[in-house]
């Protein structure tokens, strides 16, 4: 009960940070976004951005300690790389989208699904099309 309750207010709070992110990148504020991705990694994970950012996806996605941690974790990484490919560094959008791809993998290794892995799986297929989209 307490668990579903933390899942439940933590995707809630994704979701609000979502909608400011998005905002933010639909406006052309790019740093503001990247300022409110850092306030969510801090919010939602409690702890500091530059610290996950250094952390190799496979530590990362085991500090989560829950699938759906997880999975907001890897949601960052890829608004981070939209933001890195809106302001042209391709490097930095690559990097953040294989972050996520492998942070995305790894929750479906590490955590057993309650529920159906499909959504996981189709963020997975939408990151690799970003991929592909990106040229070196």
């Amino acid at each position: 009960m307490f668990e579903d309750d933390y899942v439940l207010r933590m995707v809630k709070q994704l979701g609000d940070f979502l909608a400011r992110i998005a905002r933010r990148k639909e406006d052309g504020e790019y740093e503001e976004a990247l300022d409110e991705i850092d306030a969510a990694w801090d919010e939602l994970l409690g702890r500091d951005a530059e610290l996950f950012r250094s952390l190799d996806p496979a530590t990362l996605t085991g500090l989560c300690r829950h699938r759906e941690k997880a999975k907001a974790v890897a949601r960052l990484c890829c608004e981070e790389a939209d933001v890195c490919a809106l302001q042209g560094d391709i490097a930095g959008a690559r990097l953040f989208y294989e972050r996520a791809r492998a942070i995305y993998s790894r929750s479906l290794e590490d955590y057993p699904a309650r529920e159906d892995d499909s959504e996981t799986v189709a963020a997975i297929v939408e990151i690799d099309r970003g991929l592909a989209g990106i040229t070196p």
